[in-house]
């Protein structure tokens, strides 16, 4: 039986593994904005980020806090192109090979389906 303990922190893995997904897929969002010849959303947003005072009176938020925006996007980035480049990715089998041995009514992929 698990303890209060290990119940809670595997609540708390599944909710940083949530977390995770939302940021890596605002990351994909960001690197689809990238266009031949520039420089990609996500370098160009952590240059921002160097202006912390300046960046956090537009955006009224607080300066600690945009310091941290750059390296937890750069986290991200690894993280994202770490798995799309990763053989993690399979590639999954599909039906569109024709059948070998059609049962009666069958023409090679398409059943007959009207009554005899």
């Amino acid at each position: 039986m698990l303890s209060f303990l290990e119940v809670w922190e595997r609540i708390q893995e599944q909710e940083a593994d949530e977390d995770a997904l939302k940021a890596m897929e605002v990351i994909r969002k960001g690197l689809a904005f990238a266009k031949p010849g520039c420089k990609d959303f996500w370098e160009s947003f952590k240059e921002l980020c160097n202006n912390r005072d300046n960046l956090s009176v537009l955006l009224g938020v607080d300066p600690t806090i945009v310091s941290q925006w750059a390296e937890k996007i750069e986290k991200y980035l690894i993280k994202v192109r770490t798995e799309d480049t990763s053989d993690k990715r399979e590639i999954i089998p599909t039906a569109n090979e024709p059948l070998t041995s059609a049962p009666n009514n069958v023409s090679g992929t398409t059943a007959d389906l009207r009554p005899n």
